[in-house]
């Protein structure tokens, strides 16, 4: 009998190490709720403050930025802009569109990477485009993943910015902003 209490104490303590040396569990993410929309973004990234995004046209009305630090984030941005996109006109307006966003990236010393692709998100008409840029935190060469989904004359400019060596994280952040994007 003596026997017993000790064996089932061995069995518990191994079964406890060999549930101790797995990979970790991922967290859960968080989920952003505020001016109209919400969206997920991972548990362990953080708000970045002092971000910025820019457009050649339209007024910004708010921009939230999440990230591992201030070169591998998630910016989204509302803008409202001067003519009403709506999924049967995006196409008149795709050209204008992506000599703005040609512009943008110019302007901060990058280049466009193809042609847009045409998303819908949360029912909205997208625009999805691929650019390499220079950063103004440090002069590195980042790339981004911007997409432009668009509410009428609102514009939501998501910057999925990222180095190399962060490329996956910031890709798969920007995966799970995009699927659990939504417009109130």
């Amino acid at each position: 009998m003596k026997r017993m209490p000790f064996l089932l104490a061995l069995v518990l303590a191994l079964g406890a190490c060999a549930g101790g040396g797995g990979a970790e569990e991922e967290a859960a993410p968080r989920t952003f709720e505020g001016h109209g929309v919400t969206f997920d973004y991972p548990a362990e990234w953080e708000r970045i403050d002092d971000t910025t995004t820019s457009a050649s046209a339209g007024n910004q009305i708010w921009n939230e930025s999440y990230g591992l630090d201030a070169t591998n984030l998630v910016a989204v941005s509302l803008y409202t802009i001067g003519a009403k996109i709506t999924p049967k006109n995006i196409n008149g307006f795709e050209g204008e569109i992506t000599a703005a966003i040609k512009g943008v990236v110019e302007q901060a010393g990058g280049s466009l990477e193809g042609e847009p692709a045409a998303l819908t998100v949360d029912g909205l008409p997208t625009l999805d485009y691929r650019a390499t840029a220079i950063t103004t935190v440090d002069d590195a060469t980042v790339d981004s993943r911007i997409v432009l989904m668009f509410d009428g004359a609102d514009e939501y400019f998501l910057n999925c910015q990222y180095s190399e060596q962060e490329r996956r994280a910031v890709e798969d952040a920007c995966d799970l902003v995009l699927d659990t994007f939504s417009v109130e």
